[in-house]
C-alpha cells in the first residue's frame, strides 16, 4: 500500500504554480530575444557591409596593380568615397586619356584621382548601402592629430575633408591616399567610418582602414 502512494507521487506531474513559473520565464526570455532581434540584425549588417567595403577596395589593389596593357587606355583602379554622396562607395577605373604620367617601367598611368569629366574615369562597381547606413567620418593620418590613433576627419581637418580616393596602378600594390580630389598632398593611411541607425551605441560603428603599404584591414573601433 506504502509503495503504490510512493509510485502515484512519482508518477505525479507540474504544479499549478511550477507550470506558471515555468511558463512566465519562458515568455520573459521570448520577450527579451525579440526586443534584442532588430538590433542584433542591424549590427550583422553593418559588420557585413564593412567587410564589403574592404573587399571593395581589395579588388581596386588587385586590377589596379595587374593592369599591364600598353595600348589601352586604363591604367589603374581606385576607390572613390564621398560624404555628398554617403550611402555609396565606388570602385573607378582610372583612365590614362590624356594624362601623361608613366611608372618605373614606363607604362601609363592614371592620375590616381576620380575625375567625372576631363578625361572621365568609368565607374566598374557601386557598393550601395541601404536602410540608414552611411559613412559619416572619412580620416586621414595626420602627424598633427591629437587623437589616440593619429587621424583627423571631416572637419578636424584643415582643409575640411569632402571626399577620399584611394587608387592603385602598375605594377605594385601600394595604395595612393588622396583626399578633395587633388594629388597635391598623399598620405600614409585613410580611415573611412560606416554607421547604422543606432550609432553611436556599441556595435554600430565599424571602420575598415588603408594604409600606403597595401595593408587593408577593418576595425570594430572607430578611427578617431
Amino acid at each position: 500500500m506504502i509503495s503504490s502512494r510512493l509510485f502515484r507521487k512519482k508518477m505525479g506531474g507540474f504544479t499549478l504554480i511550477e507550470l506558471m513559473v515555468s511558463l512566465a520565464i519562458m515568455l520573459t526570455a521570448t520577450g527579451l530575444l525579440l526586443q534584442n532581434y532588430p538590433e542584433s540584425t542591424i549590427r550583422l549588417r553593418l559588420l557585413n557591409y564593412i567587410h564589403a567595403s574592404s573587399l571593395l577596395f581589395r579588388e581596386a589593389q588587385i586590377r589596379g596593380s595587374a593592369v599591364d596593357s600598353t595600348g589601352g587606355t586604363i591604367g589603374g583602379y581606385g576607390v572613390f568615397i564621398s560624404l555628398a554622396s554617403s550611402s555609396q562607395i565606388a570602385l573607378f577605373s582610372d583612365n590614362t586619356s590624356g594624362v601623361d604620367i608613366k611608372n618605373v617601367a614606363g607604362l601609363s598611368i592614371g592620375d590616381g584621382l576620380y575625375n567625372e569629366s576631363i578625361s572621365p574615369d568609368k565607374i566598374a562597381d557601386t557598393l550601395k548601402f541601404q536602410d540608414d547606413f552611411v559613412v559619416k567620418k572619412i580620416c586621414i593620418a595626420s602627424s598633427t592629430a591629437v587623437t589616440s590613433y593619429g587621424y583627423l576627419c571631416n572637419n578636424s581637418n584643415s582643409p575640411p575633408i569632402s571626399n577620399l580616393t584611394v587608387s592603385f596602378s602598375r605594377p605594385d600594390q601600394t595604395a595612393h591616399i588622396y583626399i578633395n580630389g587633388t594629388s597635391s598632398e598623399e598620405y600614409p593611411a585613410a580611415c573611412v567610418q560606416l554607421y547604422s541607425r543606432y550609432s553611436p551605441k556599441s556595435g554600430h560603428v565599424r571602420s575598415v582602414v588603408v594604409y600606403h603599404s597595401g595593408i587593408i584591414s577593418t576595425s570594430m573601433i572607430s578611427c578617431d
